[in-house]
């Protein structure tokens, strides 16, 4: 056992790397029956991250974040482990007692939010099929308290939720909240627009953290989803949508709210393929990029692995041109490479839609065809703040004669479909291409004008609020839109396909 000590603010910590246990910064979470907490502490509570670091096969990462008013050195995170797992590796990984490691701290100053101290976490070589507690301490005063899982290995079922276009403030957000919880997810998973309207730290404390972290589940108010359960986040539109920080400096705050695997393209600081400042003062600039680090910009294209799922997470906003060779041998190196019997590519703008509203936000269909050569098996989007349900299908984009590059019209891409008509999902359940679906009813007003004539179309919830709830196991997946009441609103499911 490797010890170590160190001094915050004069208080000696002896912290610990036990059987491969590295503890990167101190843990965090809270549950509805915490431990008590005490007033004014958090001006955000703690939340579990996926972490930036990859994960090897056999261990796992988790990150936990949480603001106060200013850093405070003296405040500590501890963790252990409360589900031992039966092989002799996970029993030897597995800490007995509280184990302590030092939380880094930042100095965040985006007006008009007044400057603050974000403490992080990332927290390696966890067990897999774990559940940790941690709190989160000043001295012997517990400020916080929770528990967090890990991953699932394959062959673990899970239970997955996917909803879009949340982060309104509504009082259908917060009902869905409720219902969410009552669920018990594994993860959720939000194709983009976490929060609106312009993805500012302003709005997150209004729109998201206090709907998803509340310290109890109640209607009209939210409950207490993000201490304990996985959230992982695509970029929307409205996700960057505050790139003038002249108007505000609190814009782009996705950046530095998520901690999410930098595993995707290494995008330049300048990169046309991401996000950029238009307009702002150089000490604005310079303490965005000191809050988001080496998050921005590459957390914009990242994967993970779960269960029996290879999970892809991409950037679609208009900026990004998935026609570029290097954009494209990435995604179709990461989509080659895995493992898992399932490929779910989640994103923000739908390839393929059946809504008046944004149905010519087409550049996503450009990847068409890779997804279909990589056997993806399910593609999530949001965008449209409804529910899809659309044919597997094939898609062949249109290419320019004198250059063979696909055409690309502003945002539309033409091209020509095949259909599988066979599947239904009931009774002919394996399909022979890739499933869209949109699933972006998470909380913002509703899209209602649909187009049902379309040869692709199968299903439509316009006129409630619903989130997609699927269950994973190793050769099916199985399907619900569930609303606020919890009642069923579409269910259907896919058989896998053959090994490729």
């Amino acid at each position: 056992m490797l010890t170590f000590r160190f001094s915050l603010s004069g208080v000696s910590v002896l912290a610990f790397v036990a059987g491969g246990l590295l503890l990167g910064g101190m843990m965090e979470t809270g549950c509805a029956s915490g431990a008590p907490e005490s007033p004014g502490d958090f001006v955000v509570k703690p939340y579990v991250q996926l972490g930036s670091a990859v994960p090897d096969s056999h261990t796992d990462v988790r990150a936990l974040l949480w603001k106060m008013e200013a850093p405070d050195p003296t405040v500590n995170l501890e963790i252990r482990r409360t589900s031992p797992d039966s092989s002799a590796t996970n029993r030897r990984n597995s800490p007995e007692t509280w184990t302590a490691a030092p939380v880094k701290w930042k100095t965040v100053r985006t007006p008009p939010v007044p400057p603050y101290g974000l403490a992080s976490a990332e927290m390696r070589g966890l067990a897999l099929n774990a559940t940790y507690e941690y709190r989160v301490r000043r001295g012997a005063e517990t400020l916080f308290s929770s528990a967090f899982s890990t991953r699932r290995s394959p062959g673990r079922p899970a239970t997955v939720v996917f909803m879009g276009d949340c982060g309104a403030g509504s009082k259908e957000q917060k009902a869905l909240a409720v219902e969410l919880y009552r669920r018990r997810p594994d993860l959720v998973l939000i194709p983009g627009d976490v929060t609106y309207d312009t993805g500012r730290e302003e709005q997150y404390r209004t729109n998201f953290y206090p709907i998803y972290n509340a310290d109890r589940p109640t209607p009209g108010v939210g409950a207490p989803l993000l201490r304990e359960t996985l959230f992982v986040t695509s970029l929307g539109n409205h996700d960057v949508g505050g790139q003038d920080f002249e108007k505000t400096q609190d814009g782009l705050a996705w950046y530095y709210n998520w901690r999410q695997p930098l595993n995707g393209p290494d995008l330049a600081d300048d990169s046309s393929q991401a996000p950029q400042i238009t307009h702002g003062s150089e000490e604005a600039v310079r303490a965005f990029r000191d809050a988001a680090g080496a998050n921005y910009p590459r957390m914009g294209n990242f994967s993970f692995e779960d269960s029996d799922v290879h999970y892809t997470f991409l950037d679609s906003n208009s900026y990004t041109d998935w026609r570029d060779p290097v954009l494209q041998r990435w995604l179709r190196d990461d989509l080659t490479q895995t493992r898992r019997r399932w490929r779910i590519v989640v994103f923000h703008h739908p390839p393929f839609d059946a809504s008046v509203t944004h149905i010519l936000d087409q550049q996503m269909r450009v990847l068409a065809p890779l997804f279909e050569e990589t056997g993806v098996n399910l593609v999530v989007a949001g965008h449209e703040h409804n529910y899809q349900r659309l044919r597997p299908l094939r898609f062949t984009p249109e290419r320019d004669p004198a250059t063979g590059r696909m055409i690309r019209d502003g945002n539309a891409v033409p091209g020509h479909f095949r259909l599988d008509t066979a599947y239904d999902g009931v009774t002919h359940t394996r399909p022979n291409a890739p499933l869209y679906l949109v699933s972006g009813a998470g909380g913002q007003s509703l899209y209602k004008f649909m187009l049902p004539q379309l040869s692709y179309y199968v299903k439509d919830v316009h006129d409630v609020h619903t989130f997609t709830l699927m269950n994973v196991t190793p050769n099916r997946l199985t399907f619900a839109q569930i609303d606020a009441e919890g009642r069923e609103r579409d269910r259907f499911v896919m058989d896998a396909r053959a090994a490729r």
